[in-house]
């Protein structure tokens, strides 16, 4: 199951990136049906008073909530799009927020948890959005009878969701030179674990490990490292309240063919649910727009001359990667975001969860989606850094 290695100290081009890959030909796409996605439902952003949402969580029952950065809450509607109310303020108290660009959410029963980045808390919300609770999260792994490790093996470790019978489904890094204790068995060639925990902490189980990723093409010394454009990349789904992820990774890419592999895990057990390769025809990018990327990213001002001229020798890739994201519904199907855009607009190639082919979905080229179910998408309509309403989509 690769995975790219954590990333070190980079300076990220990202406006100029974003100009850069914004005009990419069409990639060959499987032959099956194409449906244009039908709006079903908008929550107006201007109507609502809505600000950018950094993340849109569903719940089993349909229930919408819209992360509020710039107000530290999260605001809460109905499957029919009526308001519900708000939670959360600005703050370090239960129910307070002081960051949520990094939540992750999900549902137990009709009670909603959100966890805070870099707060080591859970905070659990009852159906009348009034605070139920904050929890502790545990400061640090222990063995599986509370052993204390006197060194993390891990860098950054997080909740990335929580299991129905509610132990926590972490993911860590690697940390280099770390020594393992007998009772954590991991391939130290590899760079992110996931691990099954207890809410004190104890390991349960050991889920998986991927290793560094050699598709990836981020380029660097020990001064620093910079992010090639157009390079494959791993996607990820956390499993929040869905008790799996899907991996999905380029395997290789060639003049005349190409694969990407999608592996989806049982988070409790760790046992593969699908394993499977898909195949498609690499598009390769012309040598004048690998030329065009390098100047432009080399011109950029702001970043220090030395990372920038990392750009002059960093290797780009000969061909288009074959997707960009992918999203897992709770009924397994699997969207994969192919990388191509269809006269501007997005197509996603919808699985079903044995990982047949159900349709290629066109969407609105401004909206991103966040969750999905087999015929139903949700996400948010906006330009970058404006007002977000909030969308359903049927196909």
């Amino acid at each position: 199951m690769p995975l790219s290695p954590p990333v070190g100290p980079a300076t990220r081009l990202r406006a100029v990136t974003l100009l850069v890959l914004a005009c990419v030909p069409l990639a060959a796409l499987p032959a099956q049906r194409v449906v244009d996605a039908r709006e079903e439902l908008r929550i107006d952003a201007e109507a609502q008073g809505l600000l950018p949402i950094w993340w849109l969580f569903v719940s089993p029952k349909g229930v919408m909530v819209a992360s509020q950065q710039q107000d530290r809450n999260f605001r809460v509607f109905a499957p029919d799009g009526r308001p519900l109310g708000t939670f959360g303020r600005k703050g370090e108290g239960p129910g307070e927020f002081r960051r949520i660009e990094g939540t992750r959410a999900g549902w137990i029963g009709d009670t909603l948890w959100l966890t805070e980045s870099g707060t080591p808390r859970l905070t659990l919300v009852g159906p009348d959005l009034k605070l139920l609770r904050t929890d502790p999260l545990p400061p640090a792994l222990s063995g599986p009878r509370g052993e204390v490790l006197k060194e993390a093996p891990f860098n950054n470790p997080f909740v990335m969701g929580i299991g129905p019978d509610r132990a926590l489904l972490t993911m860590g890094f690697w940390r280099d030179g770390a020594t393992l204790p007998s009772w954590l068995a991991l391939p130290t060639d590899h760079r992110r674990f996931f691990l099954r925990q207890s809410r004190d902490g104890r390991m349960l189980k050991y889920i998986g490990a991927m290793p560094d990723n050699v598709t990836s093409c981020d380029y660097g010394t020990k001064t620093g490292s910079v992010s090639v454009p157009w390079c494959p990349h791993v996607a990820l789904t956390e499993p929040l309240d869905r008790n799996r992820f899907v991996i999905v990774n380029v395997e290789q890419a060639t003049a005349s063919e190409g694969s990407y592999r999608v592996v989806v895990i049982d988070a409790t057990k760790g046992d593969s649910l699908l394993n499977r390769l898909y195949r498609y025809r690499p598009v390769p990018i012309p040598a004048r727009a690998v030329d065009s990327a390098r100047t432009a990213l080399m011109s950029a001002k702001g970043p220090p001359p030395a990372l920038l001229q990392l750009y002059r020798d960093a290797a780009f890739p000969t061909h288009y990667p074959p997707y960009r994201s992918v999203l897992m519904g709770r009924d397994g199907t699997i969207a994969i975001e192919l990388f191509a855009r269809v006269a501007g607009k997005p197509q996603w190639r919808i699985l079903d969860a044995r990982g047949e082919d159900l349709a290629l979905v066109t969407f609105p080229a401004s909206v991103r989606l966040f969750a999905i179910e087999r015929g139903t998408a949700w996400g948010t309509d906006g330009e970058p850094g404006d007002q977000d309403s909030i969308v359903r989509y049927r196909w």
